[in-house]
């Protein structure tokens, strides 16, 4: 008897993960509900299988449960300062356990077209669309050439401005997303049904948070729908700040090496 009650207590004050990221002593299962266990148990599964930027960046969110992350696209989450494309795989892969997954945005697509006047109907054409989740990108420009009408529009003057301001990035694709980079990832964009999407890290997100107000934003990104003309000049200041950001964290580093 005395040896079952000695593994029972160090089984009960053995540390695990929390959902905000941090260690915490594991409580015993005597005086707490079932159902409270097992709705905590996949999120502290996944925190303890996640470094510590990547922790720290799920906690921001307050998840109470794994199935919470389904209310974020996968870019959102990629987004988030921590969250490398391992860290991603590993949020993945608990989620898929969980049964639940991202949230998947519909395609972008032009209004439709005014019927041909003509005695003849023309031949159907599919609209254009945003590009299938499958389609693997490998440059910006076959990202944009999958658009067309004001979304392409708005999407070859995102890039254009993002180079104005950033004349020392590099253009790459990240998460499928196009991306510029320069000392690590400074900004992401996208297209989508019904808005671009702007990814400046979450950083960038708080630093420009009363400019942010009137659209939609997260930790990470902000909304700008197509209904409304794009705020160029904010969005210029925001990569402008997101570069500071990047040097300055750089010459930080360097001077500890």
């Amino acid at each position: 008897m005395r040896a079952v009650s000695s593994r029972i207590a160090m089984s009960s004050s053995r540390p695990r993960i929390s959902a905000t990221g941090r260690r915490v002593a594991a409580r015993g299962s005597y005086g707490h509900s079932v159902g409270d266990k097992e709705r905590r148990m996949g999120i502290e599964v996944l925190m303890e299988r996640l470094a510590s930027p990547a922790r720290r960046a799920l906690a921001a969110l307050k998840l109470k449960s794994i199935e919470a992350l389904a209310k974020y696209r996968k870019e959102e989450i990629a987004a988030l300062h921590g969250i490398g494309p391992s860290a991603l795989r590993v949020i993945e892969a608990e989620m898929t356990k969980a049964g639940t997954k991202f949230k998947v945005a519909a395609p972008a697509r032009p209004p439709a077209a005014a019927p041909a006047q003509q005695s003849v109907a023309a031949p159907a054409r599919p609209p254009a669309a945003a590009p299938a989740s499958t389609v693997e990108f490998s440059t910006i420009d076959e990202y944009i050439r999958g658009f067309s009408g004001e979304t392409r529009a708005r999407l070859e003057r995102m890039r254009a401005v993002i180079r104005e301001n950033a004349p020392g990035a590099r253009e790459r694709i990240a998460y499928q997303m196009p991306t510029f980079a320069q000392e690590g990832n400074l900004v992401h964009f996208a297209a989508f049904k019904n808005h671009i999407g702007f990814y400046p890290t979450p950083s960038g997100i708080e630093s420009f948070e009363r400019d942010l107000a009137p659209y939609k934003s997260a930790k990470g990104s902000v909304q700008f729908p197509f209904d409304e003309p794009m705020p160029w000049d904010l969005i210029a200041r925001m990569v402008r700040h997101r570069v500071r950001e990047n040097v300055a964290k750089a010459k930080r580093k360097a001077r500890k090496l």
